[in-house]
This record gives C-alpha cells, sequence and structure tokens, in this order.
C-alpha cells in the first residue's frame, strides 16, 4: 500500500483529496496545524499529525515513521489581505517551508497546489494559458510562484522525480471555511446569518471558479505521473462577474443579500483560465457553476443543522 502525505489535509481542499486518496487505497497521512481545518474532516483510517510545515521536527519525524515517497502540498497563507500585511510570514510559509518539505521528505512524487488567479496577474490573454508570463500582484501570488521555481529546481536536480503543478482557479465547495477568504463561502454564510456582505468596487471584477470535486479528479489524475515536470491550469474555463455569481448564489439559496459596495482595491480585474491543456492531458471538469453552487448551499445547510 502506497504512502500519500498531504500537507494541509484537514482543510477544504485537502479534507477532499484525503477522502479521495483513502477510496483508491492510498495509506493516508495528514500534517495540518488546525489554523483552518479541522480533525473532523479526516477520512478514518488516516494518519494525523497535528503540526506545521515550517517545523523541521515534524517533517523529519514524518520522514522516519512514515517515509511517503507522495507528497501532495495543499498547506499555505491563502489570504491575500494578510499577505499584504505580513508578507514575511507569507513567504516563509507558501516558499521557504516547501523547500524544506523536499529537502527532508525527498519524495518521488509531488503534487503541489498553486493559484492560476494569483500567479498570472492581471493577464493579456483570457482564457490564460500557462505559458503566460507570471505577473503577481499580491506577496501571495509572489509566493506561489517562488515556490514553485523551487519545485522545478528540485526536478532538476532530481530528474526521476515526478513533479505536477496544478495552478486552480477559484476553488469552491463543501467544508471551505469562511474565514479563509472563498468569496462563494462568505457569501453562503452572510445568507445563511442575514448579514451584510461586501464588494469591492462595483463587483464586475470576473473570475473562473472551480468546484472542488473537479479539483480532487484533477489531482487523482496526477497521482499516476511517473516522471517529469508538468503544470495545469485546473478551472471552469467559464468567466463570471461576482455579480453575477451573487445572483447566481440568491437563486439557489432563495434569498437575498443585503450588499454593500466598498471601495474598489487592486486586485484582479479578470480571470479566467485556459484548460485545454489539461482536457488534452485527459481531465475535464464534469460539475457546472449552477450545480455546483446548489451543492455548496446545501452543505452549508447541512452544517447549520449539525450544529444544533
Amino acid at each position: 500500500m502506497k504512502t500519500v502525505l498531504i500537507t494541509g489535509g484537514a482543510g477544504f481542499i485537502g479534507s477532499h483529496i484525503a477522502d479521495a486518496c483513502t477510496d483508491k487505497g492510498y495509506r493516508v497521512v495528514v500534517l495540518d496545524n488546525l489554523s483552518h481545518g479541522t480533525q473532523e474532516n479526516l477520512p478514518e483510517g488516516s494518519v494525523f499529525y497535528h503540526g506545521d510545515i515550517r517545523d523541521e521536527s515534524v517533517l523529519c519525524e514524518i520522514r522516519e515513521k512514515e517515509s511517503p515517497l507522495i507528497v501532495i502540498h495543499c498547506a499555505a497563507q491563502i489570504s491575500v489581505p494578510q499577505s499584504i500585511k505580513n508578507p514575511d510570514e507569507t513567504f516563509v510559509i507558501n516558499s521557504n517551508a516547501v523547500e524544506r518539505i523536499v529537502s527532508i521528505l525527498k519524495p518521488l512524487k509531488i503534487v503541489f497546489s498553486s493559484s492560476g488567479g494569483a500567479v498570472y496577474g492581471n493577464p493579456d490573454i483570457l482564457p490564460t494559458p500557462e505559458n503566460h508570463p507570471l505577473a503577481p500582484l499580491s506577496p501571495y501570488g509572489e509566493s506561489k510562484c517562488r515556490a514553485e521555481e523551487i519545485l522545478k529546481m528540485y526536478h532538476e536536480r532530481y530528474p526521476h522525480t515526478a513533479v505536477t503543478l496544478l495552478r486552480y482557479a477559484n476553488v469552491y465547495g463543501g467544508r471551505q471555511p469562511a474565514q479563509g477568504g472563498g468569496v462563494i463561502a462568505i457569501a453562503c454564510k452572510k445568507l445563511l446569518s442575514d448579514e451584510e456582505f461586501s464588494i469591492n468596487g462595483t463587483g464586475e471584477q470576473t473570475r473562473d471558479f472551480v468546484h472542488v470535486s473537479d479539483v480532487v479528479s484533477a489531482l487523482m489524475l496526477a497521482l499516476d505521473i511517473e516522471r517529469g515536470f508538468v503544470c495545469y491550469n485546473i478551472g471552469s474555463g467559464r468567466e463570471f462577474s461576482l455579480r453575477e455569481a451573487v445572483a447566481l448564489l440568491e437563486s439557489v439559496a432563495g434569498k437575498t443579500l443585503k450588499i454593500r459596495h466598498g471601495e474598489s482595491v487592486d486586485e484582479v480585474s479578470r480571470s479566467m483560465l485556459d484548460i485545454s491543456q489539461a482536457r488534452a492531458w485527459g481531465w475535464a471538469p464534469a460539475v457546472s457553476f449552477e450545480d455546483g453552487l446548489k451543492r455548496t448551499w446545501e452543505s452549508w445547510g447541512t452544517k447549520v443543522k449539525m450544529k444544533k
């Protein structure tokens, strides 16, 4: 039985990946500091280490006890505003820790969760292909670019390894915490609590929304790659303004958000990923935005019922 280490495996995307790996017969080891995740998200039978990816001692312990040859790296500081407020910490978590992980664990295969929305910045081409110049607008995006460079150098040093970069669009779905910055999760929480929802500027800025189940299917496909260095955009290939996304969610929920328009901020104005390379690889999104919103809203309703 192959052992796979999932960093951030108790969090939003990581826990869904842990479920899929368990179902496929992998021995799942999770490293998470529970800053955003919860042990309730972990699949039965998984091995859990409560620790931080910056901690060399816990990485050494995992190397000695688990000997993982496959690493799925999801753990990150994911907040763009927080990265602007504290860029040094963001680089330590999102970049330096990646170098520490590969140097200590020396995996034969690593799949890295990058960000298509952040690394391309305001692209000149829409939909944006993988070979587009990287021009991040935030320390968060810069830290993801730096992590990609580290992994490329790791592969060049150990060419027998398999390194896969997955540049996600805006991922949404069940288990996503509202405090993590995901706009759909925040909107769902505000709808349930009848609180005011803030949109920067006019709300005409666009995003490519991809459901977490489609991200998981791409990652599971990446586990079959034996060697090489590859990069794929993982998105829906569709573009929605925040105003359109909110209107669709309101339709699904049968409720109206109390919207407040705040000041415009320096953020990506349009984002839509070119997923033609991923399609040629054998992956394609299966969940429409409309259906994904229904699933997400239902998961929030289920969460509320469980708390009562």
